[in-house]
């Protein structure tokens, strides 16, 4: 792959250093009888395994052709990394709720 080729692909990277923009919405939106984390969670880790099970059925066309597109395999990736970062979210959010106030402070050291 050339350097710009690789340029592009860290891009899919992106969405973890951007989950604060949307936080704010998977901690407000829920459906209530499911919950407030699991509302986020189930669905999220739903999606990313069917994205990682398509995601794998067509690796050949993907990577091993020799007229593979850098640009759709990083878009492939930018998408699964924005479920996985929406997905962190809820699990970061449901494991701070789970600590008591005084332990709080210290969850960031693990």
């Amino acid at each position: 792959a050339t350097l710009s080729e690789q340029g592009i692909f860290s891009l899919a990277s992106w969405p973890f250093s951007f989950k604060f923009l949307w936080a704010p919405l998977v901690d407000s939106y829920y459906v209530q009888s499911v919950g407030q984390r699991r509302s986020w969670i189930l669905p999220l880790q739903v999606t990313v395994g069917l994205s990682l099970l398509f995601t794998a059925g067509h690796l050949d066309r993907l990577i091993y052709q020799q007229e593979a597109d850098i640009r759709v395999l990083s878009t492939i990736f930018f998408l699964i990394y924005i479920l996985l970062a929406s997905q962190d979210i809820a699990v970061d959010g449901w494991a701070l709720s789970m600590l008591s106030r005084q332990n709080v402070g210290i969850a960031s050291t693990c």
